[in-house]
């Protein structure tokens, strides 16, 4: 049977054309991949929250995500062209899950043809807990002290109390929120700081950010001390009469602000008896008393009392008989 004139050019030297076809074929595929380029993203993974409940030990906290396509296309590519997130949104008990990674992607990419992204990994491992709320009061920290003499009194931080939300086992066991340390330099009056939370548990979410303003209130510090060998005073009694004591030195306690009581020194008259209103000749047991001062008190006298005899003045007997 005899071909058509140009079916029979067309297979002449058929395999020759049939190769050249094949090459021709093989020369475009290998330029297409040659301009097909492939991009890598470090992308920062987010967890949508469920209601009621709070992730913990979540296993990853960024994905890779990989775009291939022609250069001239994704070149111009940015990380904050994808968004890589997990939705929680609709799990309500507690456990571990494993939750599929979604990608949003950018206007820039959408609009892109034939080109390829994957995701690794393609899922997260989530732990759910439930959410608690409680108010946590504010720890001060502070090293360093008052002054020689003096004490602190109280210290206030302001706000007293700040609200945490976190895992219910993790604000369950967290008593306070501790503060940066102030330095405290040797004070005697009350004063004001202000310092910042020290930095909590990344699954603890403090809703205040504020610095700590810390009010130190300084008091005198109160000391007791013993007095002994003390010189006791006496106020006389009539000038007709003369007295003799049993002993003429007492011990005491006195109690005060640390500064004055420490610098004191007894004056003379500080403890005395009063023989004024002894008006007979005997024996009598006058009280022990003391000075009175606004800044001091003083206590347990010994002896309480001191034993007097009272005679009459011989010498002024004596002076008035010879008159």
């Amino acid at each position: 049977m005899t071909l058509p004139p140009k079916l029979e050019k067309l297979l002449e030297n058929w395999p020759v054309k049939i190769v050249s076809l094949v090459a021709a074929i093989l020369v475009y595929a290998f330029y297409q991949i040659s301009t097909l380029e492939t991009r890598y993203f470090i992308v920062p993974l987010e967890i949508t929250k469920s209601a009621g409940m709070v992730s913990t030990n979540v296993s990853e906290t960024a994905v890779r995500v990989s775009i291939r396509g022609e250069q001239t296309q994704i070149t111009s590519l940015e990380t904050k062209d994808f968004t890589a997130y997990a939705d929680l949104s609709r799990i309500v008990n507690e456990g571990t899950e494993n939750i599929p990674i979604q990608l949003k992607l950018s206007d820039s990419v959408r609009i892109m043809k034939d080109v390829e992204i994957r995701i690794e990994p393609e899922t997260v491992s989530v732990t759910l807990e439930k959410e608690l709320i409680d108010y946590l009061p504010v720890k001060i920290n502070y090293s360093g002290g008052t002054a020689h003499g003096y004490e602190i009194e109280s210290m206030k931080a302001v706000p007293p109390l700040i609200k945490v939300t976190g895992p219910e086992s993790l604000v369950e066991n967290i008593k306070s929120l501790d503060t940066d340390v102030i330095l405290v330099e040797d004070i005697s009056q009350t004063m004001d700081y202000e310092t910042m939370l020290l930095e909590q548990n990344s699954e603890l979410r403090i809703d205040y950010s504020d610095p700590i303003h810390i009010t130190i209130s300084v008091i005198p510090s109160q000391m007791t001390r013993n007095l002994s060998n003390v010189a006791i005073e006496s106020y006389p009694a009539a000038e007709n009469l003369m007295t003799e004591f049993d002993t003429d030195t007492a011990a005491c306690t006195i109690m005060g602000n640390q500064l004055d009581v420490e610098s004191f020194s007894p004056r003379k008259g500080f403890l005395y008896i009063d023989c004024s209103e002894i008006s007979e000749p005997g024996e009598y047991d006058v009280p022990v008393q003391s000075r009175k001062y606004n800044w001091m008190n003083v206590d347990s006298i010994v002896p309480e009392t001191i034993h007097v005899i009272v005679t009459e003045n011989t010498e002024i007997i004596t002076e008035i008989i010879e008159e």
